[in-house]
């Protein structure tokens, strides 16, 4: 049985309507060696690189010195991708395979996780960093890539908006619910750990959308940058389909991905607060353009200058950069 069919039989037994709470062993694990698992995670990265090292170190003289060395020249250059890449990672990680399955059965029967904001944000986040990388690759070995440049640059406003509405949506509006909160004690209190996997898939859209904010190639991004009419009917187009497949869900198994959402007791409202939240993110897209193109077409501020060190000492670059 493969890892997704084995959790999925694992959701089945565990989860219910009531949250699934009970001494069903993937919570029991969870509460006994949470550190354990943590360090198994690390300790098989630590034997990943070592035997990538060993691998490296037994390639031939040429092919070092032609693909690996040019590397140690690019290394800051890289590290920005690599950090977005790898945290996103690690949220999805954290999201489909560490944290067990917490989610009351009715909520994902029908549509699975897809259902839920987060999983949708962080898998277009690893997608967008994953080409990032890869771009950014293809420019230290020469290889310019049309279009990987004309995507992590056309839809770098709509990635830092989608990020950025993550994390206030989560911080500002999910947290602070009651029935959230509950939801999550109740599990602390079993030993799930539950506050520290969504502070890891909800807090790490904000960290990296804004890291690459200030290491982005300035110039790169306003010769790509969108007009604001594509910006506003692009994010609108993301909430439309996710507005219609939550509320398909709905339909379908009577629930709202988030509890305060049913608490609403009223399908139109949430229906409306989702179309709200279309509105607030295509506003947080214009906005975040605007001040992409003030910062390159006012040279009297100098305090971006100023924060965007890696674009003036390395001559741009960031996740998806260079040039």
């Amino acid at each position: 049985m493969s890892l997704w069919g084995k959790r999925e039989k694992e959701k089945d037994d565990i989860v219910g309507d009531e949250g699934g709470l009970g001494g069903h062993p993937l919570v029991m694990d969870a509460k006994r060696t949470f550190t354990k698992r943590i360090w198994s995670e690390w300790r098989g990265g630590l034997s990943a690189c070592f035997i990538t090292a060993v691998t490296i170190l037994s390639l031939p003289e040429d092919f070092l010195n032609y693909y690996i060395l040019p590397l140690r020249f690019e290394l800051v250059r890289l590290m920005v991708p690599i950090t977005c890449f790898g945290v996103m990672f690690a949220a999805n990680w954290t999201e489909h395979v560490l944290q067990p399955p917490v989610e009351p059965k009715g909520i994902v029967s029908f549509s699975g996780k897809s259902v839920f904001f987060t999983v949708n944000v962080i898998g277009i986040l690893l997608v967008y960093y994953t080409l990032s990388l890869v771009g950014q690759f293809c420019r230290i070995y020469g290889y310019e890539n049309e279009i990987l440049t004309y995507v992590t640059y056309r839809f770098f406003v709509h990635v830092y908006s989608l990020g950025m509405m993550l994390s206030l949506f989560y911080y500002a509006g999910v947290l602070g619910d009651a029935d959230e909160r509950e939801n999550i004690n109740r599990w602390h209190l079993r030993g799930v750990p539950l506050a520290r996997y969504l502070h890891t898939t909800h807090g790490s859209s904000l960290l990296c959308v804004n890291l690459d904010l200030i290491f982005k190639n300035r110039d790169l991004v306003c010769s790509f940058l969108p007009t604001q009419e594509f910006i506003i009917l692009s994010l609108h187009g993301f909430g439309t389909y996710y507005t219609i497949w939550v509320m398909l869900n709905y339909s379908i198994t009577g629930y709202f991905p988030y509890p305060f959402m049913n608490g609403m007791g009223n399908p139109g409202l949430c229906f409306c607060f989702l179309c709200i939240m279309g509105g607030v993110g295509a506003c947080i897209g214009v906005c975040s353009s605007m001040l992409i193109s003030l910062v390159k077409c006012d040279e009297v501020i100098e305090v971006f200058k100023v924060a965007n060190l890696y674009a003036i000492v390395f001559g741009g670059g960031g996740a998806g950069g260079g040039g």
